[in-house]
């Protein structure tokens, strides 16, 4: 048998920090392994328990008013509880006050509570809540960390590979740093200085790869990806690397192309065509409507010394734009 897949995991390339991605993810674990829904909710407030199954709804509309709240949870009359999902935006107060009025106005479920799933304290809103007796709806706030603390992460079910997906995107609390840790952090720093330095060095050949440059914008750096964005008349393009090992894979260098001649409103469409019809040149969309050519780094970059590398990281973007040529991403060279 090969190598077991985490869906999750496959699920998130291209779209990290897409919370509607992630609120639908998450309702696939509960509705896969139920029992980490009240496991949840439990951790949350005994006033959530509950020994009556949950029905788990997503981007649930509230007639009232349209607004969407990420996830309606009911169970058989005894409960109605709204879940707002973040990653990176705070949510407006008039917003959670919508959902407040909503669960006090038109749901008669004796338990009723609005829960906000947040990754950072600096992101829990300043939601006041009546003390004069009359407020019949529970606020609760729960990070993603004190989640995943729930989740089972050492064995092969769906919650330990939703478990692996939150820490790769930095949504679990992480352990203590070690001596060994910062060595390795130092250690780390260098190769981060190299991989800069191959960019560089490739950039005035990367300038002609194409005609009629118009702008280079600077070098992206951070701990999950270095890249530098080309655009000409007809396209961009960026040569990057990703460490790849938080989010499950090795190492490697990429390619990402825009046709810049797509109206805007045709460019995701095009670029996932690309990925459906031709999956062995293009392996992934990034940023939404950047279809993607990857390889493995150190298979690749073979060359035993670092010019040699910088040619081969060449050869590979001028390589991969062509292959987007030959399926009709991108037209024909001028």
């Amino acid at each position: 048998m090969g190598e077991r897949k985490n869906i999750f995991l496959l699920a998130r390339r291209g779209h990290e920090r897409d919370e509607d991605q992630l609120t639908e993810l998450l309702a696939f674990l509960w509705q896969q392994e139920a029992e980490t829904l009240p496991r949840w909710l439990s951790s949350l407030d005994d006033t959530l328990s509950s020994s009556t199954p949950w029905e788990v709804q997503t981007q649930f509309v509230i007639p009232s008013s349209s607004r969407r709240p990420d996830i309606l949870l009911t169970n058989g009359g005894e409960a109605a509880v709204l879940i707002e999902v973040k990653i990176d935006a705070a949510e407006g107060l008039e917003q959670l006050r919508d959902y407040r009025a909503y669960l006090l106005d038109d749901r008669i479920e004796p338990c009723r509570a609005l829960i906000y799933l947040t990754p950072r304290p600096e992101l829990i809103p300043a939601f006041p809540i009546p003390t004069d007796g009359t407020e019949d709806v529970r606020f609760f706030v729960s990070r993603w960390q004190s989640m995943a603390d729930l989740l089972t992460a050492d064995e092969e079910t769906f919650s330990s590979d939703f478990f692996r997906m939150l820490a790769a995107e930095g949504l679990v609390t992480p352990p203590p740093l070690t001596a060994a840790d910062w060595q390795l952090w130092g250690e780390a720093s260098l190769v981060h200085r190299r991989v800069q330095e191959l960019l560089e060095e490739a950039r005035p050949e990367l300038v002609s790869l194409v005609p009629r440059l118009k702008h280079v914008r600077p070098l992206s750096t951070s701990a999950s990806y270095m890249y530098r964005i080309y655009t000409f008349e007809e396209l961009s393009f960026a040569l990057g690397f990703l460490p790849g090992r938080t989010i499950g894979y090795e190492p490697i260098m990429n390619v990402v192309v825009l046709n810049e001649l797509l109206a805007p409103e045709a460019r995701k469409a095009e670029a996932h065509a690309a990925r459906t019809r031709h999956p062995n040149v293009c392996d992934f969309v990034n940023w939404g409507e950047w279809p993607t050519r990857s390889c493995i780094a150190s298979e690749r970059l073979t060359a035993r010394d670092f010019a040699g590398q910088v040619r081969q990281a060449v050869e590979f973007a001028c390589e991969s734009i062509a292959e987007f040529r030959r399926i009709g991403y991108l037209s024909q060279a001028l």
